[in-house]
């Protein structure tokens, strides 16, 4: 099964996934994968589809409720939890989570991580802290 890409952003950060988008499709004209715009209710993901449509295989948009409590971790934590859910039951396999400050630095980047993911066939990719945090895309 091939590796979904989930890019991830709200109304506050939608220049940077508009940026993100651009940089992607500079650096690779087309990614051979499927795309799932993760964000919440209150922000209109209608410019982000529009730039991954035009990048990626498929498109879909996952949106999830805001949550009470405005300060890290909740909203963050909240956008990865209700979107994992959901990609655990419309998807069954491997995903990149990609906040808008994952910035990918070549041509080739996906391709290049997908392969790693092949190999490795880990649960979870990225580094654990000796506080054990887990920081990863």
């Amino acid at each position: 099964m091939s590796l979904l890409v989930v890019l991830s952003f709200f109304s506050g950060d939608e220049h940077l996934i508009l940026k993100n988008l651009e940089w992607m499709k500079e650096l690779d004209e087309h990614l051979d994968y499927d795309c799932l715009l993760a964000c919440d209710t209150a922000t209109n993901p209608d410019k982000a589809k529009e730039l991954a449509s035009a990048l990626f295989n498929k498109v879909s948009v996952e949106t999830y409720n805001r949550v009470e409590r405005n300060a890290w971790p909740w909203p963050q934590n909240n956008a990865f939890v209700k979107t994992a859910w959901n990609v655990m039951r419309i998807h069954r396999g491997p995903w990149i989570w990609v906040e808008t400050d994952s910035i990918p630095m070549k041509s080739g980047w996906l391709n290049a991580l997908a392969v790693e993911y092949n190999m490795v066939r880990k649960q979870f990719g990225g580094h654990l802290s000796k506080e054990g945090i887990f920081n990863g895309v």
